[in-house]
């Protein structure tokens, strides 16, 4: 009965081995890192990889709204138009708070001045 027991806990432990691989891999983590550590916590590492930021740069999403552009301006069958994505992106460097007309950098989230979202 001790056997079963021991079995039942490592296969639960390689779920949550294999569910946090996946999850590092979607965030841009190290798959095999975290499979490890994920493995050895269980649930808690699987936890705090949830809670982890992904590691995605602005650089990254730069380079994916360029493809899309690239994309959209080769034409589409479709009768509705293609809006690039660089149309949708904030002109140059700044952006303005409507609360306080304060300048703010591109990739503020929130005013510096006032703390209004955008």
């Amino acid at each position: 009965m001790a056997i079963i027991g021991i079995i039942s806990g490592i296969i639960y432990l390689i779920i949550f081995a294999a569910l946090g691989s996946w999850l590092a891999g979607r965030k841009g983590y190290s798959s095999g890192s975290w499979a490890f550590l994920c493995f050895l916590t269980g649930p808690i590492g699987l936890i705090a990889l949830a809670g982890a930021p992904c590691q995605y740069t602005s650089s990254s999403l730069n380079e994916i709204i360029k493809k899309l552009d690239a994309k959209s301006s080769e034409g589409s069958s479709g009768s509705k138009p293609v809006t690039p994505m660089s149309s949708v992106r904030l002109s140059g460097k700044t952006w303005t708070c409507k609360k306080c007309q304060e300048e703010n950098s591109a990739t503020a989230n929130s005013c510096k001045s006032c703390g209004e979202y955008r």
